[in-house]
């Protein structure tokens, strides 16, 4: 009866809420068996014949003896679990070291392709600005060509000019001379020109004389004339 009531106040939802610190397997292992020793030929007195001895080996298996005290079975126990921790905690820092080393191994290819894009920015702004002065090449060559052709058309414009210019000049001053002398209205005048050209001077057999070129009028005879005579008025 004491001992079913012990395992009774055990299994109790009361008993439940408190577990000894060195129960590690959530056994009770110090409460239950505080006060049942051990024997080489059972786990209690009266013990052996209800459990036999396969389940008291097979229950003190894990501590690797059957004689061991509850004492010695918590410090067992107590290493199992700082060997647990242990490797707990090995196994978080080397989580912890792969996730650091993967977070830089990311950082590491996000840099990586910033810089790429950032260089593929440049070179495609660089392709672009040379694209835009190639342009600016060709149409400043263009409006160059375009001057060249504007100024040799302007400059033959103003020579045309000029030319008729001094052609209307010089049939001013043919009209001009015309009023002054109506004698010199027909000499140096050949077909087809407009220009006036000086007389040639009165001399025997000449142009003015002979009446050549169709200019001086009609000829006039030169015997019995003094060279005095022949000389222009």
């Amino acid at each position: 009866m004491c001992g079913r009531s012990r395992e009774a106040d055990f299994y109790s939802p009361m008993a439940s809420t408190y577990r000894d610190p060195s129960d590690t397997f959530g056994l009770g292992a110090h409460s239950l068996f505080s006060e049942m020793p051990l024997h080489a030929n059972g786990l209690s007195n009266g013990s052996a014949s209800a459990h036999g001895g396969d389940s008291r080996t097979s229950f003190l298996s894990p501590f690797g003896d059957s004689e061991l005290s509850l004492q010695e079975i918590a410090d067992k126990a107590h290493q199992f679990q700082q060997r647990i921790d242990e490797n707990a905690e090995r196994e978080k820092a080397n989580l912890r070291a792969a996730a650091e080393q993967k977070h830089e191994e990311v950082e590491r290819h996000a840099a990586d392709l910033a810089r790429h894009a950032a260089q593929s920015i440049e070179a495609y702004k660089e392709s672009q600005l040379q694209m835009l002065d190639r342009q600016k090449a060709q149409r400043q060559a263009a409006l160059r060509q375009q001057a060249e052709q504007a100024k040799r058309l302007i400059d033959q414009q103003a020579a045309q000019a000029i030319a008729a210019i001094e052609v209307r000049n010089g049939q001013l001053e043919l009209q001009h001379q015309t009023e002054l002398d109506p004698r010199a209205a027909g000499q140096g005048r050949l077909p087809g020109f407009t220009h006036a050209y000086p007389g040639y001077p009165h001399y025997p057999g000449g142009p003015r004389a002979s009446g050549g070129c169709g200019v001086g009028g009609p000829p006039r005879p030169s015997q019995g004339r003094s060279f005095a005579d022949m000389l222009p008025a």
